[in-house]
């Protein structure tokens, strides 16, 4: 419990104990009783930010029943385990809490088609460096993750033997095409004509690029921080387009172009069209 944690620490509990005051337990717990809830009325459910392996198991088996179930997770429960909080301090505190490296493996290996986890989402929470700042009862969790997920997710494809049977357009399924489906966004998140184009356009790569390793300096918003400061990253966005307006190109920002969001009838429990 939080008060046997504080007795343990001396009144304080170091970040990296995190883990500990946001248990496994209590995710593998809520997701059963979400997933029961499911099974017994039948409406489609949607688990957001798995970050450990026995949820995983749950929702397979969940899956084979029939139950009407989706997953997701984010990058930092792709890239992160328990042990980094003695480099990255209270920059990796979020919720649910990074968990062990063990469960980042199983994760990983969910994302190859066919596995568990059906979208990737980000979980975006651009705090200020000044609110992170404490313990693990007391600096602000999550994280601002937007703007290198895409990057982050590519670079995974590379650098992870768990992904050595993926490819870039299994990233797109999972961050363009699946919340598209499961949202019933309409005419978003493919490449198709009539719809709208919203592009993310990378650097050419080739064999001899040298990755770059990201910076604080680089965040384009008003946190001024990312979590995956000095880490190397080797695909780079260079234009993006929204509504099929230019609205980042080779670091200058253009004025947004947003419109409404629309949604359509008809999408399935399972994602599919």
């Amino acid at each position: 419990s939080r008060e046997k944690l504080l007795e343990e620490c001396g009144g304080s509990i170091p970040v990296e104990r995190h883990p500990d005051v946001r248990p496994r337990s209590a995710c593998v717990e809520a997701t059963r009783r979400a997933i029961d809830l499911a099974r017994r009325s039948g409406a489609h459910l949607h688990i957001c930010h798995i970050s450990t392996a026995d949820e995983l198991q749950l929702i397979k088996e969940a899956k084979a029943e029939g139950v009407k179930v989706t997953a997701e997770t984010c990058p930092q429960y792709l890239l992160f385990d328990r042990n980094d909080f003695d480099r990255l301090g209270a920059r990796i505190k979020c919720n649910p809490a990074i968990k062990d490296s063990s469960d980042r493996i199983a994760l990983l290996r969910e994302l190859l088609p066919g596995g568990v986890i059906d979208t990737i989402a980000t979980d975006h929470a651009p705090h200020l460096l000044s609110q992170k700042e404490g313990d693990a009862l007391t600096a602000a969790s999550g994280m601002p993750m937007v703007q290198f997920s895409l990057r982050a997710m590519l670079e995974l494809l590379d650098t992870e033997s768990e992904l050595q049977t993926a490819g870039p357009e299994r990233i797109a399924e999972l961050m363009a095409h699946n919340p598209a489906r499961l949202l019933g966004l309409d005419r978003r998140g493919f490449i198709r004509e009539g719809y709208y184009a919203d592009l993310v356009l990378l650097e050419p790569s080739s064999q001899t690029a040298i990755p770059s390793k990201v910076t604080d300096a680089e965040v384009a918003g008003r946190c001024g921080w990312t979590p995956l400061a000095g880490m190397s990253l080797t695909p780079k966005v260079r234009t993006t387009f929204v509504n099929g307006t230019e609205a980042y190109d080779r670091g200058t920002f253009a004025t947004p172009h947003g419109s409404p969001l629309r949604f359509t009838s008809g999408t399935s429990s399972d994602g599919k069209e």
